[in-house]
């Protein structure tokens, strides 16, 4: 697990010393999740203040494999920050995780964005209620930070 952490922030520095575009607010973008749970995620923009969200990660509260959707809506007008861009979102999706029973669950993620202004990357923290419904009723909270490459 050390090795790819390290390895994809190799990569990740490396993209910011070559890169030398603008961030967009469309397209697809491709990093990782790190605390609850860690692991991969791809951001990809419906328009341009909605986008879908997936995530294939362990669960270290669980130490379980975790999966989820979700579509979330984004609000660039709350905080204003000179020449880059901060964004709130909110959202709805489901996850799925398999310990002794596979469980199922709505999420509703609200989190921060950080979008560089020079190089085609996004930076966020969300905070994750989550409610699981099967095999039974459940309430639980993930969260994490991480960091994305957009195409």
């Amino acid at each position: 697990m050390k090795k790819i952490i390290v390895t994809v922030i190799f990569i990740t520095g490396m993209l910011v010393v070559a890169g030398n575009l603008s961030a967009q607010r469309s397209g697809t973008g491709i990093g990782f999740i790190l605390a609850e749970p860690t692991g991969l995620c791809v951001k990809t923009w419906m328009s341009s203040r909605s986008a879908l969200v997936l995530g294939a990660a362990w669960s270290l509260d669980t130490d379980t494999w975790h999966m989820h959707a979700d579509l979330v809506r984004h609000s660039f007008n709350l905080i204003r920050v000179d020449r880059t861009s901060l964004a709130f979102y909110y959202g709805v999706g489901g996850r799925m995780t398999k310990e002794k029973k596979t469980r199922a669950g709505i999420r509703f993620p609200l989190g921060i964005d950080y979008f560089f202004k020079k190089v085609p990357l996004d930076l966020f923290f969300e905070f994750v209620p989550v409610f699981d419904f099967v095999p039974d009723t459940n309430l639980r909270f993930q969260g994490g930070f991480g960091l994305r490459y957009f195409f």
